[in-house]
Formats: structure tokens, C-alpha cells, sequence
């Protein structure tokens, strides 16, 4: 599976250029190296998803949410990731980067419509965009799917043949 052969784009933004390996390479289609809140702007794809994880924490409150409003310009739907509680972080390396400058909060997202929020223990993680309505339906069913699934285990074997069921009629009709 290379990268040059998906009938998808996926790209990278990376601060610390040292901290790339060589399956980095294999998984995205680009890489851009530098200030992710430099390089969004300037890109002139509109992405169908814009993934940053562990990022926002990095960044000070004010340029914190010129990122998030670069993320939803840039991209139809977004998923923001960053912990709980952060506190500041030590550098463990070379990577000036790594530096925790802020937290945030589910609150801190009230300025932006369309968005829900996928429980996690660890990190926030907010889904943002477009698609935001439609994307939490789907979780939550497959969220109680799987629940009713674990309570009734026979259900399970229920729902997988009248999914075969339906599958065998639509290929007949």
C-alpha cells in the first residue's frame, strides 16, 4: 500500500521535522514541515476531514483558536483531539514543540456550531463541520448497537441474518 497509489489525499503538518520516521512517509501523500497555524492558510485544498490530534494543547489560548477557526476554514468536517488535563509538560527531547501552553474544555468550543463530542476518559475529542449531525447519529446507534449487542447476546446472531437477509433481497430485486 503506498501513498501514490490511494484514490485518497492524506497529508501531514509536522512542527519538528526530526521527529519524522520512515512509516510517516508511507502514510501520507505530503508532508508539510513547520507552524501548522502558518501552513493551514496557505493550503488551497478543502479537505473532507481535518484530523489534529494533540495538537491544540500546544498552542497558547490566542493562537489556540485561530487554529481551530484555520481547521474549520480549511476542512468540511474536523475532529480536534487534546487531553483532559494536560498541565505543563516537561521536555522530554530536543523538540521545542512539545511544550503543553494551554488546556481546553468542551466549553471552549461553544463558538462553533455543528459539532458534538465523543465521550473519552482521557481526551477531549470534538467531532466539528458539515457532517456533524449525521456522524453522531451513526455513533450513537453503533453505540447502543453494540451495548444491546454485549446485554443480549443473541441479538447479535439476530441482526446478522436479517442484514443477510436484506443483502440477499436487494441482490434478487
Amino acid at each position: 500500500n503506498r501513498s501514490d497509489q490511494w484514490t485518497h489525499r492524506v497529508d501531514g503538518i509536522e512542527a519538528y521535522k526530526e521527529y519524522i520516521q520512515d512509516h510517516h512517509k508511507i502514510f501520507y501523500n505530503h508532508l508539510y514541515f513547520g507552524d501548522a497555524l502558518e501552513i493551514l492558510p496557505t493550503l488551497e485544498i478543502r479537505y473532507d476531514l481535518l484530523i489534529a490530534s494533540d495538537i491544540l494543547e500546544h498552542f497558547d489560548r490566542e493562537r489556540g483558536r485561530k487554529f481551530l477557526q484555520a481547521c474549520v476554514a480549511r476542512a468540511k468536517n474536523v475532529i480536534i483531539s487534546t487531553p483532559h488535563v494536560s498541565g505543563k509538560q516537561a521536555l522530554e527531547s530536543e523538540n521545542p514543540f512539545q511544550t503543553h501552553r494551554s488546556e481546553w474544555a468542551w466549553e471552549d468550543f461553544a463558538g462553533f456550531p455543528s459539532k458534538f463530542r465523543v465521550p473519552n476518559d482521557v481526551s477531549l475529542i470534538v467531532f466539528m463541520g458539515e457532517d456533524a449531525e449525521k456522524v453522531h447519529s451513526h455513533l450513537r446507534y453503533v453505540r447502543l448497537s453494540s451495548r444491546l449487542k454485549r446485554c443480549f447476546p443473541s441479538l447479535g446472531r439476530v441482526t446478522d441474518v436479517s442484514r443477510r437477509r436484506r443483502a440477499l433481497e436487494s441482490r434478487e430485486s
